[in-house]
């Protein structure tokens, strides 16, 4: 089985260059559309957050400046690095989903982008269950691409028909779904909600956001060449536009802790 946290390493630039962010609107489903909305419960006054799997901070970066107490779990060092840089003063950690080693019952909010599906999900929800205070929130998130649109279509054929076999499957065993989140007895209230997600890129930035796939080679001859066809979809879709929209559903799982 592959690594499934070293594999990032050879694409963390064109990671934290060219992947989407999440709309504010997911956040809200998280935390309420105000921050924390919980008027009777104080300990949503100055919740502690922990953004697990932080990567290089696609999420960090719009938490940070909207929660005082936050706290990044990266297990991967080179993004780990590249998280650090992006959120100055940010209490980042060298640990992983299913061994925080976070105290028990300490946390308000624990929220994992894109990243659930890379760790044991039984073992990490029962991790985030520990350290979560009774009524405190877990959430998992993802960016879905829209194979509505023609364009993320023709992106996703693209990275699918070229990515590693090996790679794709080499997800760990129990790897955490949205299914499982949502059965889990250790929660309650759990529901879901989607949300229109648009990354706006030009021909660079579409060649940033194949080079950041995982499953694809790292930097080199073969890759050259999906890029190159990427080169073509792009001149395909644009008809001389500079910018085209990937389309994401950004999807938001969360309920409170048991």
């Amino acid at each position: 089985m592959s690594d499934t946290v070293g594999r990032f390493s050879a694409k963390v630039a064109d990671y934290d260059r060219y992947r989407p962010g999440y709309p504010g609107a997911a956040f809200a489903a998280i935390l309420g559309p105000d921050g924390f909305e919980r008027p009777h419960d104080p300990g949503f006054e100055d919740p502690l957050v922990v953004d697990v799997g932080a990567g290089t901070g696609q999420a960090t970066r719009w938490l940070m400046h909207r929660v005082r107490r936050l706290i990044a779990v990266e297990p991967n060092a080179d993004m780990r690095a590249s998280l650090v840089a992006n959120c100055p003063g940010v209490d980042v950690r060298d640990t992983t989903a299913e061994h925080t080693g976070l105290a028990a019952g300490s946390v308000d909010v624990v929220a994992m982008f894109q990243a659930f599906q890379w760790c044991d999900g039984a073992a990490a929800l029962a991790e985030f269950a520990r350290i979560t205070r009774p009524g405190g929130r877990i959430a998992v998130v993802w960016n879905v691409p829209d194979r509505r649109d023609s364009f993320t279509a023709a992106y996703e054929d693209l990275v699918d028909r070229h990515g590693d076999a090996t790679l794709a499957e080499a997800l760990p065993a129990g790897a955490g779904t949205a299914e499982q989140f949502l059965a889990s007895p250790l929660l309650v209230n759990a529901r879901k909600a989607a949300f229109t997600n648009k990354q706006r890129l030009d021909a660079e930035g579409f060649r940033g956001r194949i080079g950041s796939v995982s499953y694809l080679p790292p930097p080199g001859p073969a890759l050259d060449a999906i890029l190159t066809a990427g080169d073509r979809i792009f001149a395909r879709f644009a008809r001389g536009d500079e910018t085209l929209c990937l389309v994401y559903r950004t999807v938001v799982y969360v309920a409170e802790r048991r």
